[in-house]
């Protein structure tokens, strides 16, 4: 009986302790709350102390998944404070934690690191790798703006629309960025009311508002609504950057051009930039100025022209050849028609007609050694 006693008070003595222990121990689900709530705060500093603090408290035998818990947050934390070594961390993380639960984020993490950063082939490597279906619905958010983005910059715009459209409309941060590559893919493909349905909707969020209106006037330029381009452009023009200014010029330029508004064309057309004055843009200034009559200013844009064997060429060409008529530059005229002459597919058959017979005449004209060159040149028109 006496023994029984004894055994009772033992027992009684050690349940006491246990519930000492306890009481004294780290409180490990109170903390890992406080921390919860440091993280939803964005308060980084601060959890990666307290997840410092814990990690020394924690038993790894006892609380394997708790310890699992506090690296992969200290990791986390440290991205976001952008720590020097955050690549390593991530990977030292998962060589260390292979069968983690928290595996899959951490892979999700690095890739998101890696595209954030610009290495995108990096990043596309490792989101392959990722449980798209293990992630939760923000996680998953995230994943399809990034490959979309990835396979966008790839110009793989099927791949890319397909990742894009899952961005939910509520969300606030991705969703206008999805809409704005949506809406650019659908401007490139000629799908314009998508893309003006799209542009019209970004011109009231605050990351777009200043842009969307840019490319409305391009869609309507694609459209042929010249009248639109020219009255929103010119709204526009002193609103644009440098980088998007002299396309929005040239759009205003060709809209006159086509109206025939060749003064107007002119005035626009000389605003470009030299590195933005190429074959096109030379051609709209020279065929201005010379049915404006100032035909000693359309002389070198014409000629700017000149050069390749295409139809532009052959166009340009010819009314050059007109201009030095108009100069009395009879050999400068022969010349610029001989260019203007050639026939053939993807040529005008009139203008190498009528440049023939020009080129023809002028040599009977000039007269000397080029007589006989003029009779034969006739007799092939």
């Amino acid at each position: 009986m006496r023994r029984q006693i004894i055994s009772i008070f033992v027992l009684f003595i050690l349940v006491a302790m246990s519930t000492e222990v306890k009481a004294q121990g780290p409180d490990i689900e109170g903390r890992k709350a406080e921390i919860e709530d440091m993280l939803t705060r964005g308060r980084w500093g601060e959890a990666h102390e307290a997840l410092e603090a814990l990690a020394r408290d924690i038993d790894p035998i006892t609380n394997r998944l708790d310890v699992e818990w506090v690296e992969y947050e200290k990791v986390r934390t440290a991205v976001h404070l952008g720590v020097a070594d955050a690549e390593a961390l991530m990977r030292t993380y998962m060589s260390e934690h292979p069968t983690s639960i928290y595996y899959n984020d951490m892979l999700f993490m690095l890739a998101v690191y890696y595209t954030d950063n610009g290495m995108m082939e990096e990043g596309e490597r490792e989101l392959s790798n990722v449980n798209y279906n293990a992630l939760d619905a923000r996680a998953r958010e995230l994943y399809d703006m990034r490959m979309g983005y990835i396979r966008f910059l790839e110009q793989d715009y099927p791949s890319a629309k397909i990742y894009l459209k899952r961005v939910s409309k509520f969300s606030e941060k991705n969703y206008p960025h999805a809409c704005y590559y949506l809406g650019y893919m659908h401007y490139l493909d000629g799908e314009y009311i998508m893309a003006e349905e799209i542009f019209r909707m970004l011109a009231s969020t605050e990351e777009y508002r200043s842009l969307a209106p840019y490319y409305l006037v391009h869609i309507e330029y694609r459209r042929g609504n010249y009248d639109y381009v020219i009255a929103e452009g010119e709204k526009l023009l002193n609103q644009t950057t440098p980088a998007t200014r002299d396309d929005l010029v040239r759009i205003i330029a060709e809209s006159y051009f086509i109206k025939e508004d060749y003064a107007q064309a002119a005035r626009y057309i000389v605003n470009l930039s030299s590195e933005a004055m190429g074959r096109q843009e030379n051609y709209i200034l020279g065929y201005s100025l010379y049915r404006m009559a100032r035909y000693s200013d359309a002389v070198a844009p014409l000629k700017a022209v000149c050069g390749h064997e295409d139809a532009l060429t052959q166009n340009a060409a010819y009314h050059l050849g007109d201009c030095y008529l108009k100069l009395g530059n009879k050999p400068s005229a022969a010349d610029a028609f001989a260019m203007a002459k050639t026939d053939g597919e993807g040529y005008d058959t009139d203008i190498a007609r009528e440049s023939l017979l020009n080129y023809g005449r002028l040599k009977y004209e000039l007269g000397g050694g080029m007589f006989n060159e003029a009779i034969s040149v006739l007799q092939q028109y």
